[in-house]
């Protein structure tokens, strides 16, 4: 996880990354318990968690959490959420829109950039919330009316089964010519000057566990300390190294004794007989 995807984000985000980089059971877990465990925690009473039938929303971390908790885990039917699920019939089509209008400014001041560059993109998450702000709330809450969770009514979901409604494309249909030669137009007169690449650090994060800005702080120091640890551990290996190799092997060292070497003969030291005093004719050590 590079420390500038955590920079200028909204504030008491967390940050998580997963093998794949798709969204899975242990990234759902951390948020789960990152989030709507302390929610929970501040309520007295039964709670309900509304989900859609995704299978890493699922597995008996959850579980127990919920029991804990007082939680009823409540799963959509499949293939229903464009109807049943409240963020999706009314918060993400403004959400998208005002993502969409970010994006297109951005690209419009940088034409050459081929895509938004992750470090980017906590800046621009703060710029979203802060256009859908006001609305967030009543978006939500229009969320779950129109699904008839609440207030409670079934009616609103079952009328949507058997109306069809033919939307007028042509009413909202625009001119491509008219738009690609606008575009042209903006792109050519915009700045052209690419941002400046802001230095960053990978971090070793545990897949699906999620991170502040300042824990992600935390970890850069102690990673660029055990780095410093293991240049000098291996300066030192090198060393060591170096002067073992200096020193020349037993095993091309030899003795001659009376003449008879005792090595392999690369090396050879002389040792003179000693007599006693018995003569020549005596015993010799040596």
């Amino acid at each position: 996880l590079w420390s500038t995807w955590c920079e200028g984000g909204p504030p008491g985000t967390r940050y998580s990354r997963t093998e794949s980089g798709w969204f899975d059971t242990r990234a759902f877990e951390d948020w789960f318990k990152g989030i709507v465990v302390p929610w929970a925690r501040r309520l007295e009473g039964q709670k309900v968690v509304i989900g859609d039938n995704l299978s890493s929303h699922l597995s008996i971390e959850v579980l127990r959490l919920c029991s804990e908790n007082n939680i009823r885990f409540a799963f959509l039917p499949k293939n229903t959420t464009h109807i049943t699920q409240p963020l999706d019939v009314a918060f993400f089509a403004p959400l998208k829109k005002s993502w969409r209008g970010i994006i297109t400014t951005y690209k419009r001041k940088h034409p050459r950039a081929s895509a938004v560059d992750k470090d980017l993109f906590p800046t621009f998450l703060c710029q979203l919330l802060e256009e859908i702000g006001a609305k967030t709330k009543v978006n939500i809450m229009a969320g779950f009316r129109a699904c008839g969770i609440a207030p409670l009514e079934r009616t609103k979901v079952l009328s949507k089964l058997v109306e069809y409604r033919q939307q007028n494309a042509g009413n909202c249909r625009e001119s491509i010519g008219e738009s690609v030669v606008e575009y042209l137009r903006e792109a050519r007169a915009a700045d052209t000057n690419s941002e400046p690449r802001r230095k960053r650090k990978k971090v070793d994060i545990e897949p699906g566990k999620s991170v502040t800005l300042d824990e992600m702080e935390r970890l850069k120091v102690i990673n660029e300390a055990a780095k410093e640890g293991s240049k000098k551990i291996s300066k030192g290996n090198k060393k060591a190294s170096m002067s073992t190799n200096v020193l020349p092997s037993t095993a091309d060292v030899a003795i001659t004794v009376d003449g008879h070497s005792t090595g392999d003969g690369h090396s050879t030291a002389d040792c003179p007989s000693t007599s006693d005093d018995r003569g020549d004719d005596g015993p010799s050590t040596s």
